[in-house]
């Protein structure tokens, strides 16, 4: 057997240089390529003479039946490779990929009469090149012409100027000729005419007619008979036994035979398991229909390395095909981490006597698959080759066709089946003739075609080894192949010296093939961040910018424009507050996504404390959670937050409410801060059902802070758009990147305001660098270009989109590249919880769009970027993406077996550690890294890092669900979801769980983005053989069957149908009811965000995300947006002051005194954005209105027109001065009836029960004022006492709607006198109000509590207001009274949202 396996690898060797054997009965005849038969191979083959004839034969005798010649009267079958190129050409019919050309060029004096002569008699001699193919019943087959005379086109260029060039697009123009299979003929022959004695001779045909075998054929035969002729003697060639149309018929008949079915097991043995796909690492979109446009890359390798892989070719038994495909495998495998690798090889498919003489179509592709795992070393992996390519040259007699007919893999139009890679090892030159006297030279042409992937032709030479890479331009740069061409060099050559290497760590790179980063493309003058600055706080870092840009805006809102001497002064007063707490190293902040959270963190950090951030719209046990874990004594809030907070909090923790501070000094606190001292704990998604808290420090956050500011070039000049929440760390980096360079930071709530205000809110503020994630930016995009033309301009003053927390798409770096300016850079990042940014991509506007992918760039200063294997070595191209630097986080809070896991120390030693972040990444050509995937059960979706095992937790504890699987899929439109895989308890295996209260029980304890979409219930979970979830075996979801409700009604109303039309579109439905809940049939908050915009740009109506929550069904959100779109009839003593888009309960302001509203009008132009009315019934000309002496009635009156307007509680109510007293009547009758207070609020109002005295104490306090500021201070306050006010008109921006109150047209009817005051006051009797009481105090009154302790039963809050009792409604102290109320206004809707 070693013997036979011996001579069959000598065999393999002289056909891949073209050396033909054939048996004529005991000769063993051999035809070679001019000096490729060396004495070497001469003396080996007459040493193996005996055992060359013996297997020969034993081949033939092998086959079990001769090829006879079969009848041209009935219909011909094609061969198996004939007909997949038949079916080819019925797919491309266009295309020009099997054409098989070849020019040569003839210098000297030609024959013509000889030349014509020959090539006729060979075009008559092989039936095949006369083969046409006609279709009887969508069935092909062979139609054979009868002799003829063949064609030869003479193109006459000796008087053409440029001659060589045109010759050269003729050849070209030949070679792309396209063949009619049907008509024909399909073999051209074309001479060009240079000169008298220089021609070129160009043959080109079809492949379904011929090989490369049969080149050689056509030349050696050319040779012979063109020497016959010309010396006028007949044919010397031996006539044909067969033609290629017996061999088709033959193999036909094969293909029922045993010895047939024995190789066809073999095959389908062999590929069992195999995979289809090999993921190089192209660099375009695959094209849904594969494209073969080609091109070439050439290399040599030297003679000294071939000759060292001669060398260990011999050592192990092998050839040099053998050695050279292991090598290309083990690069492969680099690339890719495939561990099983199929690639295509040719195979002559003559293994036959009486075939080896025929031209025709026999090639066949040998598919030699080998199994890489176990990193076995060179050696032990050429020995896999060896055997596989052995048994593959056993059993060759099947048809690659037959194969695919017995294996039926998927089929997938945009690649080859199978395999995409083929390796052919034969003579590039193929087979050198003579024709008489004349000097040939063969031509190569540029190669324009590739019907692969990618496809090596390799030579042995006397120069070294010729290797020519033909790759599919629709897939490859020309770059990424000559980066495969150094690696595969460099590998080969760590192969032959180091063969016992393991496969997984054999060097490919040298320092030629690791390009550096290209130089910053950012210009723009800046202060460089010095690495030294890292060594203080950030509190100290904040501290020089105030210094130099103290009135400078800091921090601006559409509520606040703090300047960084404001926020200086805020977050002083905030760290002072916490100073006083003892035993507090820890402060959860609850904040809205506003100005004062920033004033919260960076006060804490000012306190030394750190700063643990709780997101208000998510869950409360979630927030509980987190509070309880980070054991933080503090809480951090404001009004907006209050109630929530109070929630949360427990007796071991304190709250804060920073508005509540205006007495607090607003010096900087006088604490030392180390730059290793705990800045923040930031909790993430955690596979044990529960979120893990990140551990960061001042210094760390001042490394990555200093990276953006360098490579961003960020200055004060810079406004900085803040999106991200602040419990992510995309918002750390954001809002430091700004308040420590002196640059000016744009809070914007994306589910409040939306994407038609964040537009305009981009273009009004000049914002300059965005970032968000990838899905929000691509979202915001799409919507805005539906709806407007105007966008371009809008975001002309942005110079740097920055993308991260997923990956990003080359749609938007298209989107980039089309709607930015040509000055805006594209930033993409890459980093996590645990390494912020450790990678980043710059690009420009000249950057190639069409890409398969965005990469992530290059490591950031002081950052290695480490690719390991699954042993945790490190390889060099592909692996899991481990980050080493000192700046890493420090750990996980209270886990240290998890941060010991996770962070790993550096086995070079020093402070630098090594965190495994489990994507796996791949090394491109251009030394950036491109994200594959994740290697674990962690996703990114919409920028949120989930833990799918921390949802399938959170499900198993559901009473109705035994197990549970989550996976992340991709919808028709490319938005990533989550599905959900159920298996109810035994008792309910009949029953169908209810999706929707599945949904529910996780919207209550986990954030929105990580409530799946999809819930599938199955009987039970597919197992592996190891007992594991098989999740490839999970039925995949499909994302068009979310839970529509079963009784579907069609919408109604246009409004309805309009919501549902716009539902559809943007959910991919084909109808939507008006019982479908927007988030059970596929919706999430941003795509709410999304619909809200369409909704306000069709209906012309004013639409938030918030309305989504609230009103979810097409029903209800139609009839809200019907409602504000209606004009209700107005009760006479309600005055609209202002109307506004808004989900919060409307807010209704009491008269004074005097009998109009006019004192609020300055608070209404602060809160534009809510609904406010006013209630003044000697402005409404009602004869039934009562006299303001009587406030019960009054009351009770008011009540009716409030109702008109909002039926059912919880009310808002607030009045100024005496209006605070109705006030609080209409709130006790209110509550009477059943219905609740959100906010009774007093501006001022002093409880009469002991007016005396308190007056008494307001006066004293004047006169103590008057005394140091002047008497002229008490001339207003004496004149604000008269009772007849100026009556103004409000308007609202927002609203159509104005409210006219000039004296001319008001019938104002006998109003309060001062004396009439004090009766009423003494007349009302004031009794304990049940509910919590809200009080702005001007300050002045600072010591005292106006009265209202003793009757506030649930609770008096007071807020301090800057001003006097009539000031505190005027500008500028009117501001602070309308952030109180924004805050508490809201408070409400998140309250509902949290139950």
């Amino acid at each position: 057997m070693s013997q036979t396996i011996s001579t069959l690898e000598l065999i393999k060797s002289l056909h891949s240089l073209n050396i033909q054997l054939s048996v004529d009965g005991e000769r063993l005849q051999c035809n070679a390529p001019k000096g490729a038969l060396t004495d070497a191979l001469k003396a080996q083959i007459s040493e193996q003479k005996a055992d060359i004839i013996m297997f020969l034969n034993n081949v033939n005798s092998h086959e079990s039946s001769k090829i006879e010649l079969v009848s041209r009267d009935g219909k011909l079958p094609l061969s198996y490779t004939q007909k997949r190129l038949w079916l080819l050409d019925k797919i491309e019919p266009e295309s020009t990929a099997y054409n098989m050309s070849k020019a040569v060029r003839l210098r000297g004096e030609l024959n013509l009469t000889a030349l014509e002569k020959s090539l006729n008699e060979i075009f008559n001699r092989h039936e095949v090149l006369r083969t046409t193919f006609s279709e009887t019943n969508n069935h092909p087959q062979q139609m054979i012409a009868p002799a003829n005379t063949l064609t030869l086109t003479i193109t006459d260029l000796q008087d053409v100027a440029e001659r060589d060039a045109k010759a050269k697009e003729l050849v070209s123009q030949e070679r792309n000729h396209v063949f009619d299979l049907q008509q024909g003929p399909l073999v051209r022959v074309r001479l060009l005419l240079l000169a008298a004695d220089d021609h070129i001779l160009i043959v080109n045909a079809h492949h379904i007619i011929f090989d490369g075998w049969s080149f050689n054929l056509f030349y050696r035969e050319l040779s012979e008979l063109y020497k016959a002729f010309r010396q006028g003697q007949t044919s010397p060639l031996k006539p044909l036994p067969i033609q290629y149309a017996d061999f088709a018929h033959w193999q036909q008949q094969q293909a029922n035979s045993k010895a047939f079915q024995t190789q066809l097991d073999y095959w389908v043995k062999h590929l069992e398991g195999a995979p289809h796909v090999l993921e190089l690492p192209i660099d375009y979109p695959r094209p849904a229909i594969q494209g073969h446009s080609g091109a070439l890359i050439s290399q040599y390798l030297p003679k000294a390395l071939l000759v060292k892989l001669k060398q260990l070719s011999q050592q192990e038994d092998a050839t040099l095909f053998m050695t050279l495909l292991a090598g290309f495998k083990i690069l492969c495998y680099q690339l890719t981490q495939q561990e099983r690798i199929t690639i295509g090889s040719p195979i002559a498919g003559r293994n036959r006597a009486e075939v080896e003489s025929l031209m025709g179509f026999f090639v066949t592709n040998l598919l030699l698959h080998t199994d890489l795992s176990g990193n076995p070393s060179c050696r032990e992996l050429l020995q896999r080759v060896r055997q596989v390519a052995l048994e593959g040259y056993e059993n060759q007699d099947v048809p690659f066709e037959r194969l695919l007919e017995a294996l039926k893999p998927e089929r997938d139009q945009s690649r080859t089946p199978l395999f995409q890679v083929w390796f052919n090892m034969f003579n590039l030159n193929g087979q050198e003739f003579e024709l008489c006297d004349l000097t040939i030279e063969q031509l190569f042409t540029d190669i324009t075609s590739s019907k692969f992937d990618l496809t090596l032709y390799i030579q042995e030479t006397e120069q070294g080894i010729f290797i020519r890479w033909v790759y599919n331009k629709d897939l490859f740069k020309a770059n990424t192949v000559e980066y495969m061409g150094q690696c595969f060099q460099t590998l080969l050559e760590n192969m032959v010296a180091q063969p016992n290497q393991g496969i997984t760590t054999l060097p490919l790179l040298n320092q030629q093939s690791r390009p550096a980063a290209p130089p910053d493309p950012i210009t723009l003058p800046f202060t460089e961040f010095s690495k030294s600055e890292i060594e203080q706080s950030i509190p100290a870092r904040f501290a020089a910018q105030v210094n130099q840009r103290g009135e400078q805006i800091a921090v601006k809102t559409q509520r606040y424009q703090w300047t960084y001497q404001d926020l200086e002064q805020h977050s002083n007063q905030v760290a002072q507050t916490l100073l006083t707490q003892e035993n507090t190293t820890r402060a959860a902040l609850l904040f809205e996504h506003d100005a004062p959270m920033i004033a919260g963190l960076l006060g804490t950090l000012k306190a030394g404390k750190a700063y643990v951030p709780l997101d208000p719209t998510y869950p409360v046990e979630r927030l509980r959670y987190v509070l309880e874990n980070s054991q933080a004594t503090v809480i951090l809030t404001n009004a907006q937050n209050l109630k929530l907070a109070r929630q949360l909090a427990s007796e071991t923790v304190m709250l804060i409410n920073i508005e509540d501070l205006s007495t607090t000094p607003k010096t900087a606190p006088e604490v030392e801060i180390l730059p290793g001292e705990i800045a923040y704990i930031l909790y993430t998604s955690g596979s044990t059902g529960q979120p893990k808290g990140v551990i960061q420090n001042h210094r760390n956050i001042l490394h990555f802070i200093r990276n953006q500011t360098n490579r961003l070039h960020i200055s004060s000049q810079d406004r900085v758009l803040l999106l991200a929440s602040y419990s992510f760390d995309a918002a750390v980096v954001d809002i430091f990147s700004a308040i420590l360079n002196g640059a000016t930071l744009y809070p914007f709530d994306i589910k409040k305001q939306g994407f038609n205000h964040l537009a305009q809110w981009l273009n009004e503020q000049h914002i300059t660098l965005y970032h968000s994630t990838p899905t929000l930016y691509r979202s915001f995009l799409e919507q805005q270009l539906a709806e407007s033309e105007e966008l371009p301009a809008k975001l002309s003053t942005i110079r740097a989109i920055i993308l991260g927390g997923e990956p990003s798409l080359p749609a938007d770096l298209e989107r980039y590249q089309r709607w930015f300016s040509p000055d805006c850079v594209f930033v993409n990042l890459f980093g996590s919880t645990e390494s912020t940014i450790s990678l980043e991509h710059i690009v420009t506007q000249n950057t190639d769009p069409h890409r398969r992918m965005v990469t992530v760039g290059y490591p950031l200063d002081d950052t290695d970027v480490l690719l390991l294997n699954e042993a945790g070595v490190e390889t060099e191209v592909y692996g899991e993406i481990a980050i080493r630097s000192p700046h890493l986080a420090l750990g996980y809070w209270q886990k240290p077996d998890l941060s010991q896991k996770v962070f790993l120390p550096d086995p070079e030693g020093g402070e630098r550690r090594i965190y495994k972040t489990g994507d796996l990444g791949r090394l491109r050509a251009d030394g950036t890294l491109e994200v594959l995937g994740r290697q674990d059960f962690q996703i990114k979706l919409r920028g949120i890092r989930i833990e799918l095992g921390e949802i399938e937790t959170t499900l198993a504890r559901h009473p109705q669900v035994q197990k549970a699987v989550v996976t992340c899929f991709t919808d028709e439109s490319g938005d990533n979801r989550l599905a959900a895989y159920i298996v109810p308890r035994s008792a309910l295996q009949t029953e169908q769980v209810d999706s929707q209260a599945l949904r529910h029980f996780l919207q209550k304890q986990l954030p929105d983005a990580m409530v799946p979409s999809v819930f599938l219930q199955l009987n039970s979970l597919p197992l592996t053989p190891n007992g594991k979830v098989d999740r490839r075996s999970l039925p995949a979801p499909d994302p068009t069957q979310h839970a529509v409700n079963t009784t579907f009604v069609a919408p109604r109303t246009p409004i309805e149908k309009q919501v549902s039309q716009i539902w559809c579109q943007l959910l991919k439905l084909e109808k939507v009811g008006i019982y479908d809940n927007f988030f059970e049939i596929g919706g999430h908050s941003l795509l709410a965000v999304q619909a809200a915009a369409s909704i306000e740009q069709t209906l012309e109506q004013p639409c938030t995300v918030m309305d989504f929550f609230q009103y979810s069904t097409v029903q209800q959100l139609a009839e809200q947006l019907q409602s504000n779109n209606t004009e209700p009839s107005r009760h006479p003593s309600l005055f609209p002051i202002n109307t506004a888009p808004t989900a919060v309960a409307p807010l209704f302001c009491i008269h004074v005194l005097g009998p109009n509203l006019s004192f609020y009008r300055p608070l209404a132009e602060h809160l534009k954005q809510y609904n406010l009315y006013g209630l003044a019934s000697a402005l409404s000309g009602d004869p039934q209105a009562p006299h303001p002496r009587d406030i019960k009635n009054l009351a009770t009156y008011y009540i009716q027109a409030i109702r008109t307007v909002q039926p059912v509680g919880p009310y808002n109510l607030i009045g100024v001065s005496f209006g605070g007293h109705v006030a609080f009547e209409i709130a006790q009758q209110l509550i009477a009836q059943g219905e609740t207070i959100h906010l009774m609020g007093l501006l001022d109002a002093y409880c009469p029960v002991k007016s005396n005295s308190y007056m008494l104490q307001r006066l004293g306090r004047h006169l103590q004022i008057a005394r140091k500021k002047g008497f002229g201070y008490l001339l207003p306050r004496l004149k604000s006492i008269k009772t007849g006010f100026h009556h103004q008109r409000f308007k609202s921006k927002q609203s159509k709607r104005r409210l006219h109150l000039d004296e001319a047209n008001v019938q104002a009817r006998s109003y309060l006198k001062p004396e009439e005051h004090r009766e009423v006051n003494r007349n009302y009797k004031f009794v304990p109000y049940p509910g919590e009481v809200t009080l702005f105090r001007a300050q002045y009154d600072a010591d005292v509590k106006l009265g209202w302790l003793a009757l506030a039963s649930g609770g008096l809050t007071i807020h301090d207001i800057p001003g006097d009792h009539l000031g505190i409604l005027t500008e500028p102290h009117v501001q602070v009274v309308a952030r109180y109320l924004r805050d508490i206004l809201d408070s409400v809707l998140l309250a509902e949202s949290q139950t």
